[in-house]
């Protein structure tokens, strides 16, 4: 039983990080996206989403899910222009290597 609390907390505070991870980019995307020189339509059509999901993400108006979240981290670490400002999100890099290395 302990065991199974454990993990339930543990669950919650990666659920926590993944929010606040994705809160701290979603912050960024304007910034990000200009660097990098695209177009919204351009990078929608990069991660796989359409043009009008993608412009709600940057807006606010829709949440981030985590998979779009992951295919713009690969995107702007990737690339010249983005990575080292991805990389200085605030406690970025140390909170994708909690939420990586979890099982």
């Amino acid at each position: 039983m302990i065991e199974r609390e454990k993990r339930n907390i543990e669950e919650v505070d990666i659920e926590t990080i993944k929010q606040r991870l994705m809160a701290q980019l979603r912050n960024e995307l304007p910034v990000l996206r200009a660097k990098s020189r695209l177009s919204q339509e351009l990078l929608a059509e990069k991660i796989g989403v359409s043009r009008q999901t993608y412009s709600s993400i940057e807006t606010g108006k829709r949440e981030i899910t985590w998979t779009t979240f992951l295919a713009l981290v690969a995107y702007f670490q990737n690339n010249e222009q983005t990575r080292q400002m991805i990389n200085g999100i605030g406690n970025f890099e140390e909170y994708m290597a909690i939420v990586m290395d979890r099982k």
